[in-house]
């Protein structure tokens, strides 16, 4: 997916593999958060977390 949007030997590819990358570790420690709130407060929590509050995140982002 990364690899399409720049053609080989371009200096901008690397960087966006690292964000891509960056991206998916920071979107696997925030379902951890998700799953903790789940397990150990209530299960009505982790599921308005993930479904409210990482919504409205990546809405953010998507502007």
């Amino acid at each position: 997916m990364v690899g399409g949007l720049y053609k080989k030997g371009d200096i901008r590819r690397d960087k966006g593999f690292t964000i891509f990358y960056i991206g998916i570790n920071i979107g696997a420690f925030l379902s951890s958060l998700c799953w903790i709130s789940c397990c150990k407060v209530r299960l009505a929590l982790g599921f308005g977390l993930a479904g409210s509050v990482v919504m409205l995140l990546g809405q953010t982002v998507m502007l």
